[in-house]
């Protein structure tokens, strides 16, 4: 059994996406937690370092979900598919998805395109006009993260949704 975070990205740009992460549980309903802010999405493979949204799960794969200490961010969400050892004994978060591969995929807070550098932004409101988010969600993300490993894993799915106008 496992908890889903579920990603439903739902508008597009040529540099980002916003979309929003819900909850998904077997004791109670889907419920919207968060509004998100990416890189934009690329076609299936395609990454541009830095500026590239994680690959879609559509493809019947599943992130799984971790909390870490960032040296920049302190505690927060990590997205991985495999953990590789360090040689100081720490994990490097390892992101793999149609041939293409992430490090340290991370959800962090934000307002703007040029703060994902490939990570998720999680908060409270979006601005579609603009594309941007405000009201870091960073920490309330990390508590539910915890709160929902107490009972088991928890792993994210990614929904690319067709634009809504």
């Amino acid at each position: 059994m496992s908890h889903y975070l579920i990603l439903n990205r739902d508008k597009y740009s040529s540099d980002s996406t916003i979309g929003k992460i819900g909850v998904l549980e077997e004791e109670r309903p889907f419920y919207d937690f968060c509004n998100t802010l990416e890189d934009t999405v690329r076609a299936y493979g395609i990454k541009v370092k830095g500026a590239t949204a994680i690959p879609s799960t559509e493809e019947g794969k599943e992130y799984f979900v971790d909390i870490r200490v960032s040296p920049r961010f302190g505690e927060v969400v990590v997205f991985y598919t495999s953990k590789e050892k360090r040689e100081d004994g720490e994990y490097k978060y390892i992101l793999e998805n149609g041939g293409i591969r992430f490090e340290y995929i991370l959800a962090h807070g934000g307002n703007k395109p040029e703060d994902t550098d490939g990570c998720v932004l999680v908060a409270k409101n979006r601005n579609e006009s603009n594309m941007t988010i405000q009201g870091s969600y960073k920490k309330k993300i990390v508590a539910l993260v915890k709160e929902l490993q107490k009972t088991c894993d928890v792993k994210l799915r990614v929904i690319n949704n067709p634009q809504l106008n």
